[in-house]
């Protein structure tokens, strides 16, 4: 037996406080003890009639529980497979539970919403909705049995919800890399990690990692164990990496891509004069966020005499040893303005470290006139001159030189009328393998006033003049006002590799499903450090255009996952567009080398993923009528009785009632 009550815990403490209050004033009251035991018994009456209690009366017996069969039906399920033969796994699932002799209304299919009788169609969801569906079930269902492979998310679960995994565990490869984890992106000159672990037969297995192809590392690991590599990128862009393990004459390799950028600009500026351009040159870059400088400017050298004690000088010697030899791979651009190699003792030595410099990636930007071209006509460093991108001849002054741009990514977006400079010109011849920025005519011949050159990994541009100051001195009016900064903008980024990137880049990978990882920087070619960009694309291929869904994921990173999808080519259309006002286009093709859409087994791991409890039956191993022969023991409600809706009780009320009222009239008070 069992009893409740039919109103809510607000209305049942109203009931009883009012209860409460009529008894204690009915104590109160000078009254007959016959009136008085009426009156309770009234009010008792009365307070079951509030209360609205019931008596359920419960019968025990063994039955199979009220079940609601739920069968995933996102594309997974509905695909038909070589395992499953001519039925897909959802078909697998329904053809089971028919067989069970299981009613078409105790069988609903959630996809995209929930569906109930038959499925839904072949083109109604990629994944399925299983909280919503499962949120849509009517009520009244004690057990819910879900019929999955493990590929969607399955969120949200209770103990009232058990699941069976349709399909067959695919074999596993003997020997297999897998739990493979590597950054979204990475910065220059710090390490980052690659973890991984691997299976194959017994004994060590041989694990190489590849960048670009060349070989980085390589150790040994026990047969399922893991492991990692430590990477330290040598420079910035996209790097191709493979991770390859070798177990006797077997080899798997997996390959993945990090987009490395460069999280500062690391610059030494060594100025040999004090000048106009050094401090404006200085004061562009002290403002830039993204870059990080060292600057000098020679006033005086070691080898000066000097006729008080060195400790009470208020400048120092210049750090020649320091700069040149010791401290100069810590940078990544070494700027020298007007610098004259004869001037500081800098032989050779000094010259070929800063030509192997360049050689291993860094940059080295030249500006100079007449004392610099001097010192460059006469290196002796074959090493040095061998990467000068033009030999100084000789210098001449005018009062009006026309410039030239030239169509090199340098000058891309400058004006059309480069404003003109007065001063001090060096005529250079340019070497072989150089390319010209800007030009500049004197004597009716063209020269080049800015060029560059590759050497090595590195690169070298070289400014020919030291009037280029003169850009930053127009008034916020005029309409060259912004050139200086536009023009230095591109060279640093031309120098820091970084012109040669698209703001936006994208890459495909895997860890669990499939996505489109897009790389997009902001106006200094540094990561995005916010929502600062919209991206809308879609993926095309094979019959089918797909729109995808880019979201914010971290610094940099914007993520869309893909769609479940047949293996093959597709091409991919993203258009970014800037808060700046700038937007750029991207189209290419992607490799799926793995079958995302017919996916012939199941997913224990993912589901164990998604809802975190490991238990689950396999369809392959039921018999139909496994669940219809489950027994539960259950309490049937046999009998209820209803107070306030029996009437002998509202006749007992109406009597109560009557007899004080005439017991009253007998004593003469009515």
């Amino acid at each position: 037996m069992e009893i409740r009550f039919g109103y809510n815990p607000y209305v049942l403490a109203g009931c009883l406080f009012f209860l409460a209050v009529s008894a204690f004033f009915l104590v109160r009251k000078k009254s007959l003890p016959r009136l008085k035991a009426l009156r309770f018994s009234f009010l008792i009456l009365l307070g079951v009639l509030a209360l609205n209690p019931a008596l359920d009366f419960k019968k025990r017996e063994y039955r199979e529980p009220e079940t609601a069969y739920v069968i995933d039906s996102s594309v997974y399920m509905r695909s038909k497979t070589g395992l499953t033969g001519p039925l897909s796994k959802a078909a697998l699932a329904e053809k089971w539970l028919l067989e069970s002799g299981t009613s078409r209304k105790s069988i609903f299919y959630a996809a995209d919403r929930l569906y109930s009788g038959f499925p839904p169609g072949t083109g109604e969801a990629y994944y399925s909705d299983f909280e919503g569906a499962l949120g849509a079930l009517p009520s009244g269902y004690e057990r819910i049995v879900y019929f999955t492979d493990g590929y969607s998310p399955v969120t949200g679960t209770d103990g009232k919800v058990e699941f069976v995994l349709v399909g067959e565990p695919s074999e596993k490869e003997p020997l297999r890399i897998e739990a493979l984890k590597y950054p979204d992106l990475a910065f220059l000159h710090m390490p980052f990690n690659v973890h991984f672990e691997v299976f194959g037969n017994a004994g060590g297995i041989r694990t190489e990692l590849r960048d670009n192809g060349i070989k980085t590392g390589s150790r040994e690991f026990p047969n399922g164990s893991a492991g990692s590599f430590t990477v330290s990128p040598k420079g910035i862009g996209k790097h191709d990496y493979g991770l390859c393990a070798f177990s006797g004459a077997a080899e798997k390799c997996l390959n993945f891509s990090v987009n490395v950028f460069r999280d500062k600009l690391r610059i030494v500026y060594l100025s040999g004069v004090p000048n106009h351009g050094y401090y404006f040159l200085r004061e562009y870059l002290k403002s830039n966020p993204s870059l990080d400088m060292l600057s000098f400017i020679i006033l005086r050298e070691p080898g000066d005499s000097l006729s008080v004690r060195e400790d009470e000088l208020s400048l120092i010697p210049f750090p020649r040893e320091e700069i040149f030899l010791k401290d100069l791979f810590h940078f990544d651009v070494f700027v020298l303005e007007e610098f004259d190699f004869r001037q500081l003792a800098i032989n050779s030595f000094y010259l070929d470290n800063v030509a192997k410099f360049v050689k291993e990636g860094g940059s080295l930007l030249l500006i100079g006139g007449g004392a610099m071209a001097e010192s460059l006509a006469k290196s002796p460093s074959e090493n040095f001159r061998e990467l000068l991108p033009a030999l100084p001849l000789e210098i001449k002054k005018t009062d009006y030189a026309r410039l030239f741009p030239s169509p090199h990514p340098v000058a891309s977006g400058l004006t059309e009328n480069i404003p003109p400079l007065r001063g001090e010109f060096v005529l250079s011849r340019p070497a072989a393998d150089s390319r010209e920025i800007i030009g500049f005519e004197y004597g009716g011949s063209r020269y080049p006033l800015v060029s560059e050159k590759k050497y090595g990994k590195g690169r070298v541009v070289m400014i020919n003049s030291m009037s280029l100051w003169q850009w930053k001195t127009f008034s916020a009016g005029e309409k060259n006002r912004y050139f200086y900064y536009d023009f230095y903008k591109n060279i640093f980024s031309w120098l820091d590799f970084t012109l040669d990137l698209k703001r936006a880049d994208f890459t495909v990978s895997k860890t669990g499903r499939f996505y489109v990882n897009a790389y997009v920087l902001d106006e200094n070619y540094g990561p995005l450090t916010h929502d600062g960009a919209v991206l809308k694309g879609h993926i095309a291929g094979k019959g089918i255009k797909l729109p995808l869904a880019f979201n914010f994921r971290k610094r940099g990173v914007y993520r869309a996952y893909l769609p479940p999808l047949e293996k093959g080519v597709y091409s991919v259309s993203v258009e970014t567009s800037f808060r700046d006002g700038y937007s750029e286009k991207y189209s290419g093709k992607i490799n799926l080398d793995e079958n995302i859409l017919y996916r012939e087994g199941f997913s224990a791991e993912g589901l164990e993923k998604y809802s975190g409890r490991p238990e689950a039956l396999k369809l392959s191993e039921l018999k139909p009528g496994y669940f219809s022969a489950q027994k539960k023991e259950y309490y049937r409600v046999n009998k209820t009785f209803t107070p306030g809706a029996s009437f002998y009780f509202l006749l007992f009320l109406v009597l109560f009632f009557s007899a004080e009222l005439a017991f009253r009239r007998f004593k003469g008070e009515l």
